[in-house]
């Protein structure tokens, strides 16, 4: 029997031992019960519960849960109480907070579109950066106006008016 057919059967017959531990846990609770009502309402609990179970089961719901619940106990995992999670590599400040390091999973085309990207955003903001400090610079320094308190100064002032 090939690999495939082997998961499905023992997957099926999982599910067939789960909603034939369902049935006998409803069947024990029916006995007690003495009104017809209580009686369906059990029966329609167990329906669902045995729907719930097989939707769980064959989806693979269910593993992801018991995994996560208790690491270990689903059949074919290999790394018992370890993390799948990839390392992330320790930045050094001296890098300027980039890795030199690059990602495999990158294209080069990306890359290079990324780079023409940064390169044409340092430009623009070195042309405004550079138009900050020629418009200041263009405007005589403090020390050069006359001020409003000195004698000699030909601009009115406030008070005088």
């Amino acid at each position: 029997m090939n690999s495939e057919a082997s998961i499905w059967l023992r997957i099926a017959l999982l599910t067939g031992v789960e909603i034939c531990l369902v049935v006998l846990f409803i069947a024990a609770l029916e006995r007690r019960l003495t009104k017809a009502a209580w009686r369906r309402n059990l029966c329609q609990a167990g329906l669902l519960t045995a729907l719930l179970v097989s939707i769980c089961e064959f989806s693979g719901v269910s593993r992801g849960i018991i995994s996560c619940i208790a690491p270990g106990l689903v059949a074919g995992e290999t790394h018992v109480g370890k993390s799948t999670a990839v390392p992330i590599p320790p930045v050094s400040p001296a890098s300027g907070g980039e890795s030199q390091k690059p990602s495999p999973r990158l294209r080069p085309e990306f890359r290079a579109e990324v780079q023409a990207r940064l390169a044409e955003r340092q430009r623009m903001d070195g042309k405004q950066s550079n138009a900050v400090p020629s418009a200041q610079s263009s405007l005589p320094p403090q020390a050069a106006l006359p001020s409003a308190n000195s004698p000699d100064s030909a601009a009115p002032s406030l008070l005088s008016l």
